[in-house]
């Protein structure tokens, strides 16, 4: 989903800005403007426009580069030995020093707003967008060397944003979740498999069949495994006259039936290179 940039008066340049890195959004973070008021909370600029001002501001405008690695647990008998920045803005400043997780908190909750927006309006056409998104759960990787203290700050920092952001009745906040699923490393390997196996183009394509209450892309090569879904089905067999998932047959069969997403993604990792 390609996110927007309020602040990046390049957004709409293909040469600068092309569409296919949209939808990665670098941590750099830089405080554009800082309010008069203690209250309202300093503007930041994220991303490749982050990364341009900082070359071309005052090298006492506040910045963060991988900002992940100020995410940590402080006891308090080493709180005195946090980093911390000072707020100031290309516009606008405070005086004293700032815990720089602070920033990172700022650049969490900029980071929900953009998809949000991203969602709500993305083409900029509507002042007043008549729906809502539901937000059913965040899932978030983490850095492999962080502590069961770092994620469990990190995991509160996204609930506390997410709760202060997310519009939702009683009936859905209580069953909203922010969770850990995996660290960098397994996530950059299940992606690389994907892109693999799977091919970079088919989790783009709009999803055409329902398992329970999410919608899955069907890959390519699922056709060739004996799966043919249609819209609404909840359980999806393999086709065992097909002698290319005849092997997925039997026992396997059971478990697509239980679990039909993840048993088409073993289908789909196991034998669609042949």
């Amino acid at each position: 989903m390609p996110l927007h940039a309020p602040f990046d008066p390049f957004y709409d340049d293909e040469v600068l800005r092309p569409k296919k890195d949209r939808p990665i959004l670098r941590s750099t973070t830089l405080v554009l403007r800082v309010p008069e008021s203690d209250l309202a909370d300093p503007w930041l600029v994220l991303g490749k426009r982050a990364e341009e001002l900082i070359g071309q501001s005052d090298a006492t405008v506040t910045s963060l580069s991988a900002p992940k690695k100020y995410v940590r647990d402080w006891p308090d008998h080493l709180k005195a030995d946090e980093p911390t920045t000072n707020c100031r803005g290309l516009m606008g400043m405070r005086n004293g020093l700032f815990p720089k997780l602070q920033f990172v908190e700022l650049a969490v909750r900029q980071m929900l707003q953009l998809v949000m927006s991203s969602l709500t309006n993305p083409n900029f056409t509507s002042p007043a967008p008549i729906l809502y998104p539901l937000m059913q759960q965040i899932l978030l990787t983490y850095p492999l060397t962080w502590r069961k203290s770092d994620r469990d700050l990190f995991v509160q920092m996204v609930q506390t944003a997410a709760d202060k952001l997310f519009v939702l009745d009683e009936r859905l906040r209580k069953d909203f979740k922010v969770e850990l699923v995996c660290s960098e490393p397994v996530a950059v390997a299940a992606y690389v498999l994907w892109e693999v196996f799977v091919g970079a183009e088919d989790h783009r394509r709009p999803a055409d069949f329902l398992v329970g209450d999410r919608t899955h892309p069907i890959p390519s090569h699922a056709h060739s495994l004996g799966f043919r879904p249609r819209l609404g089905e909840r359980r999806s067999r393999p086709n065992t006259t097909n002698p290319v998932a005849r092997p997925f047959a039997g026992h396997h069969a059971q478990q697509a039936d239980r679990q039909p997403a993840t048993a088409l993604l073993v289908a789909e990792l196991w034998w669609a290179p042949t």
